[in-house]
């Protein structure tokens, strides 16, 4: 078979005998060896009879078995190019069948025409010399040579000795196939998947004299002298045993390290293997450890959090995931609004928190408190936050796994919204106004409407008063739905306020959710006191007095000195706290005594005068002095009472006001003057 075909994908020569050649780099047709990768679309000429096998890239193997004498290609590796097939000539295909046989095709060749004869010129006893005629006959090689250069070969001193040729050493492929998952940084770490024995036969009829394995030596002068082992980029190759019976090289891989699969999930290490026996025949063969790419896998992972919760919640995406060999790690997040490479931001914005998260797979999750989503959420709803994070391994092999976090609703405490002025009264005390009795009513009554809001979503409030609804000055009502209050205020009870007092009543309210969170407020109550007009409590009897005028009894002339004075004390109360109040009363003209009063105690006194106006009084006649008093208090407010004093005549002894003159007479004597004698009639009457 001989034919030209061209490579549909990489593969590598792992055994081979007989020629395989291709173009190099500068158009020159070179013979390649085991361990030579033909590459995709390469064109390459097989020699008549070469054996070989090849392993494609994808794994898979093809042998000279499947490039059939017609150039049908039965593998998918390869396609048939035009080839050239001649007819060889039978003689030199048996001499070929010889000497691949091991034969020496000498031996059964027809006798010579020398005999024993002695020599001539160009004859002797043992040949016949043969003069060059200059024609020379080309043997055919089994296929077209056309633009090959003839190579010098290097003359050999003698003949070989046919009898003593052995086959040529042959080497069988092996492999192996390990896995990166089983590395213990993979995804499923197991020690002893990682190593793998296997042999290789091999075929060696003079007997093995070297045999070496990417350079290193396992036989040395023909002696085993493993156990060899040879290390690798990412394993190591352990030739354990040789068993010399059977012609088996035992060895096993071991896988170390993961490899970079960037390009194919499968890659292989290859270990050459070539062997020279006794001859100095060189046989290679390649022993290849297949290695498959681990990839990363996980699960979605969850979290939880409470409304309530300010610190956030901590946790690493990767602890349910596996990373696989090639150490894969958080390289992209995303949300509904976009993604975001970790290599520059790893601070994610969500619905209702942030998501902190390194590409290590820790991350910290923290709640947004100002979302009115959040706290709206009553107790026990749930909202959820989902965050879609790459995991991306060394090779580039990734994964989009998402974690949910679900945010529990916490009961929140309702706020009172009410303002101060909506929790504050004033109430007035009825009585008179400053300076003077004008009633006022006052203000006996105010309200307001407590409100409250809270921010679970269906919340129920309920309003209560922690403070006794009666007071020392009123009644207060609250309406429990509404939140509406109100105070009444009792004048009796406050009538003790003097005016310009402020008394302050509290009320303690408390609004309370269906689940016992409450939030209170203080109802401010102002009272002012009023101005109370004073009482006066003294009575008739107090206000009431008698005098009795000095004279005589009746029927007789003894003087009786009378009763010429009286007095009582006035009282007055007032029901304003530390009120004070004075006496006074109006003056008025008055001839039958004098009144007064102390401005303090209220104590009063008449005193009857000895005057013509008493004097006057017949005995048992009676005259009333009356005398209007006023208290008032300090602001002018006040309260008359009337005193009154009866004044009883007595008897008077008459008295002669006549005087000496009214009561002297002169009568004169009728006579005659002094120095006469005239008569004089006199004057013989007087009277007065």
């Amino acid at each position: 078979m001989m034919g030209t075909y061209i490579s549909k994908q990489d593969a590598t020569i792992v055994e081979l005998s007989g020629v395989i050649s291709s173009q190099n780099d500068q158009g020159e047709m070179v013979s390649l060896k085991v361990g030579d990768t033909l590459r995709q679309n390469t064109m390459f000429n097989v020699a008549v009879d070469a054996t070989f096998k090849l392993q494609y890239s994808d794994g898979t193997t093809a042998t000279h078995i499947d490039f059939n004498d017609n150039n049908e290609v039965t593998t998918s590796g390869f396609e048939a190019t035009d080839t050239i097939t001649e007819t060889i000539d039978p003689e030199i295909a048996a001499l070929q069948a010889q000497i691949l046989s091991g034969e020496d095709p000498t031996l059964n060749l027809p006798d010579t025409a020398a005999g024993e004869a002695s020599p001539t010129a160009n004859e002797g006893g043992g040949f016949v010399s043969v003069n060059r005629a200059g024609d020379e006959t080309i043997a055919g090689a089994g296929h077209n040579t056309d633009g090959f250069e003839q190579v010098q070969t290097t003359r050999i001193a003698e003949l070989p000795n046919f009898l003593e040729q052995f086959s040529l050493p042959t080497i069988t492929t092996s492999s192996v196939r390990l896995f990166e998952k089983n590395l213990s940084d993979g995804s499923e770490p197991q020690i002893a998947s990682l190593s793998q024995a296997e042999s290789v036969s091999v075929t060696v009829q003079a007997g093995i004299n070297a045999l070496t394995i990417n350079g290193v030596q396992v036989f040395v002068d023909g002696n085993f002298i493993g156990p060899v082992t040879i290390p690798s980029e990412h394993g190591s190759l352990v030739i354990s045993s040789y068993d010399p019976i059977n012609s088996i090289l035992t060895y096993s891989y071991t896988l170390n390290s993961a490899l970079d699969h960037s390009e194919s999930d499968i890659l292989s290490e290859l270990f050459l293997v070539q062997l020279t026996d006794n001859q100095g025949d060189i046989t290679t063969a390649i022993v290849t450890a297949s290695i498959v790419d681990d990839a990363p896998s996980g699960l979605d992972d969850v979290n939880a959090i409470n409304e309530d919760n300010l610190e956030g919640v901590l946790g690493n995406v990767l602890a349910n995931d596996t990373l696989g060999a090639d150490l894969a790690e958080v390289t992209q997040v995303s949300t509904a609004t976009g993604s975001i490479d970790l290599a520059t931001e790893n601070l994610i914005a969500g619905n209702y928190g942030s998501l902190t998260i390194a590409a290590d797979g820790s991350y910290t999750y923290t709640l947004n408190e100002q979302s009115t989503d959040i706290q709206a959420l009553a107790l026990g709803d749930q909202v959820f936050e989902s965050f879609d994070y790459l995991l991306v391994d060394a090779d580039g092999d990734q994964v989009s796994l998402t974690l949910i976090i679900t945010i529990t609703g916490e009961n929140d405490a309702p706020e009172v919204t009410s303002s101060l002025e909506d929790a504050m009264g004033n109430v007035i005390e009825a009585g008179v106004l400053v300076g003077g009795n004008i009633e006022t009513t006052g203000q006996a009554q105010t309200s307001g409407t407590l409100t409250a809001m809270d921010v679970d979503d269906g919340a129920v409030l309920t309003w209560s008063l922690d403070s006794p609804a009666q007071t020392p000055y009123g009644l207060f009502t609250l309406d429990e739905d509404t939140g509406v209050w109100s105070f009444t205020l009792s004048n009796e009870l406050a009538d003790s306020l003097a005016f310009g007092d402020i008394v302050t009543e509290s009320f303690n309210i408390t609004v309370t959710d269906e689940y016992g969170l409450s939030a209170s407020q203080q109802v401010t109550v102002t009272v002012a006191g009023t101005n109370d007009i004073p009482l006066i409590t003294s009575t008739i009897a107090d206000a009431t007095g008698e005098v009795l005028e000095a004279g005589v009894i009746d029927g007789g002339n003894d003087p009786e000195p009378g009763s010429l004075t009286t007095g009582g004390t006035l009282t007055a109360s007032d029901v304003d706290n530390g009120a004070s109040w004075s006496w006074d009363f109006v003056p008025q003209v008055n001839d039958y005594g004098t009144f007064g009063i102390n401005a303090s105690t209220g104590v009063w006194s008449y005193t009857l005068a000895n005057n013509a106006l008493v004097d006057a009084l017949a005995s048992g006649e009676t005259h009333d002095e009356t005398f209007l008093v006023t208290v008032t208090d300090e602001f002018g407010a006040f309260s008359t009472q009337i005193v009154t004093v009866t004044v009883t005549g007595t008897n008077d002894i008459p008295l002669i006001t006549s005087t000496i003159a009214d009561a002297t007479g002169e009568v004169l004597e009728a006579g005659v003057m002094d120095g006469g004698n005239d008569p004089e009639p006199g004057s013989l009457t007087t009277g007065g």
